[in-house]
């Protein structure tokens, strides 16, 4: 739905490296709209941290096999990086180094940064008005449905019309579904909070 449009873009436009668009609101979009906003502003920073250093380096460097060596480096930083700005700072590198062999270095910059600032104008406004979950809300939900499951094993008595096969059947049923959905309570309240961290 958010893709598509970017692609069709990528293939009529006929533009160098459009599909760093498609790209972009691809590792942009995330399911829960309030992290949305993180995420592009990790991948504007890890861009832009990016086009410096590769700016830095190729004003020194100009060279064929200077460039495939800090390509070479570069894809194995994005391995070892612990954040997602460096892991984009060095994909950046990696990319710039790579289009940079055969076309001018100032234009591939310009289109790096263009197309990561329109891929993060998509990505807020898909999530801002298309997919709009918020994080805060699904937990809501998903407690509200945990009390509905602990309230429907609290009224199961033996007394129920119902064989105990049935009953034992039904009473696992609602304690995996229960652990299901506290762990996916933990899960967003630790993303939660690793985002609070980060930020």
């Amino acid at each position: 739905l958010v893709l598509t449009p970017c692609f069709v873009f990528a293939q009529i436009s006929g533009l160098d490296n459009a599909y760093w668009l498609v790209i972009s609101v691809f590792f942009m979009m995330i399911p829960f709209s309030d992290q949305t906003f993180t995420r592009v502003r990790q991948r504007l920073i890890g861009t832009i941290l990016g086009i410096v250093v590769s700016f830095v380096l190729f004003s020194f460097v100009d060279h064929l096999y200077a460039k495939i060596a800090i390509l070479t480096i570069a894809n194995f930083f994005i391995y070892s990086a612990n954040s997602y700005v460096a892991t984009v700072t060095y994909i950046t590198c990696v990319v710039l180094a790579l289009q940079s062999l055969d076309a001018t270095v100032d234009i591939v910059f310009m289109q790096r940064l263009v197309y990561t600032i329109a891929g993060a104008f998509v990505a807020l406004v898909a999530n801002r008005f298309i997919f709009r979950i918020r994080q805060k809300k699904q937990i809501e939900y998903l407690i509200q449905l945990l009390a509905e499951i602990r309230e429907k094993l609290a009224y199961m008595t033996e007394n129920e019309s119902r064989d105990i096969n049935w009953r034992r059947h039904r009473k696992d049923q609602l304690i995996i579904k229960s652990y299901m959905i506290s762990r996916r309570i933990d899960t967003l309240n630790s993303v939660e909070n690793a985002k609070w961290q980060v930020d």
